[in-house]
């Protein structure tokens, strides 16, 4: 099958780093194309595609769906990005469309989720489990003592709850994003930036401690998966789709609120990181993801309509 893959453009889709949409994005590229499906990538500026994939850059996701409009030449199409606007734009068109977070005001056709938080938000979508490629992740089974916050630093993402957190349980925390909310970093903080370097990321995510899952507003966490294939257990609230991806006592606690979190960040050494490993080769697997995404794909291609 031709499929063309929508990605989101306000950060480049790589390998690693980046954004975890654009590495989910790749993530299902690779999984299409072993499958011997033909796979045409749209994203934003500075982005790269696997070998042997067609990648089509724009500035913004309109121009992206423009650009498809204006030639419409797969069979289907995937699409991750935000704001969805190939389906606001031509709704009939066999788009499936994967709400990876709650940005976009637009509930489009054909929708998918990846766990059970995103299906109470929309009740008619399908579900599809969030996948990876595990053994691009490198374990590591003594870690640092640092807790690391993987996000943008906007407040959706809660990064002043993971400044709390980190301050009042007297660990390190390491931060690794942009700052497009304009926070001032405590001076106790390790700031990075964005880190797109895929060496820099993978060594910082795989030797960290914990992982803070802090959003308020999430329908997935595909960092936390990619830190759990390192070893890495994660701590996130329960308010949010982030609690999908974590098994309670097995791959990290899901707790209530900043107290509980601090609580918990003493009991993360108490877990096993190569059971963590193994549970999300288990649970999350690639290939499961692409299984169950094209058996979606055939039926909006077949006609079918939710």
């Amino acid at each position: 099958m031709d499929i063309g893959l929508i990605s989101d453009t306000r950060l480049p889709t790589l390998p690693e780093g980046g954004h975890g949409l654009g590495r989910m994005a790749w993530d299902i590229i690779e999984g299409l194309t072993e499958r011997g499906h033909t796979v045409t990538l749209y994203a934003g500026n500075y982005s790269q595609a696997p070998e042997g994939v067609a990648l089509v850059k724009a500035g913004d996701e309109k121009d992206n769906a423009q650009a498809i409009l204006d030639n419409p030449q797969h069979d289907a199409y995937i699409d991750l990005s935000h704001y969805h606007e190939l389906s606001q734009l031509a709704p009939d068109m066999p788009v499936l469309n994967w709400i990876a977070d709650i940005e976009c005001r637009y509930f489009p056709p054909n929708a998918i989720v990846g766990g059970d938080w995103g299906a109470a938000q929309l009740p008619s979508a399908r579900r599809v489990p969030l996948g990876i490629d595990v053994d691009r992740y490198p374990f590591v089974s003594k870690s640092e003592p640092y807790a690391l916050y993987v996000a943008r630093l906007h407040r959706l993402k809660g990064p002043d709850i993971a400044f709390e957190v980190a301050k009042r349980a007297g660990v390190q925390l390491v931060v690794m994003g942009s700052n497009i909310g304009g926070y001032e970093i405590p001076g106790e903080v390790a700031y990075l930036g964005p880190v797109d370097n895929n060496r820099a990321f993978n060594s910082w995510l795989c030797t960290a401690k914990v992982l803070l899952g802090t959003s308020r507003a999430e329908a997935g966490g595909r960092v936390i998966l990619e830190a759990a294939a390192c070893g890495v257990p994660t701590v996130c609230l329960d308010w949010t789709g982030q609690k999908d991806h974590v098994e309670h006592g097995v791959s990290g606690f899901v707790v209530r609120d900043p107290a509980e979190m601090v609580d918990a960040l003493k009991d993360v050494a108490l877990l096993d990181r190569a059971r963590v490993r193994s549970w999300v080769k288990e649970t999350h697997d690639r290939s499961t993801m692409v299984t169950a995404l094209m058996g979606c794909v055939d039926d909006v291609v077949g006609g079918a309509r939710w």
